[in-house]
């Protein structure tokens, strides 16, 4: 998502779902032009949680107006934001981005899915964990599936 000349005015962000039979849109809380990363992501992040179980991270890149990139905010007349998808999963997570403006003049440009990078194809099968215990004990996981919240084990 690129933003330039990003303002306090608000927007949502539209994910056209592709795990949706037919296909629908998910729209976003509403989001300042010149929201935080981490403002981003939480605006966002349900979207990927309830699609795809995964969590995401969002960086923002800022720019001034030679072009430069910049970490003062005051002095940002654009900015980048890139989501990560931390799984992979098939395809591309959405089959198209758009934006619903509120009140803001800032000038907000989706990146199509389609030109973002996609995900490797997920692995498939089930895994499980090996712990040996102070007394050289193996303890093993039940089977976990290929696509279990990583973060949670």
């Amino acid at each position: 998502m690129t933003i330039t000349n990003p303002d306090s005015g608000l927007y949502k962000i539209n994910f056209l779902n592709p795990t949706t039979e037919p296909p629908s849109y998910w729209q976003s809380d509403e989001l300042a032009a010149d929201a935080s990363a981490s403002t981003f992501r939480n605006r966002i992040w349900n979207y990927y949680w309830g699609n795809y179980r995964t969590n995401i991270e969002v960086t923002k890149t800022m720019f001034d107006v030679a072009g430069v990139e910049t970490a003062d905010a005051a002095l940002q007349t654009s900015a980048i934001y890139n989501i990560k998808v931390l799984k992979r999963i098939n395809g591309y997570s959405a089959n198209a981005v758009s934006v619903s403006v509120i009140d803001s003049a800032a000038t907000i440009s989706p990146t199509a899915p389609m030109m973002a990078t996609a995900s490797s194809a997920p692995l498939s099968g089930a895994f499980r964990i090996k712990c040996t215990d102070d007394l050289a004990v193996d303890h093993f996981t039940y089977d976990l599936s290929y696509d279990y919240w990583t973060n949670g084990i």
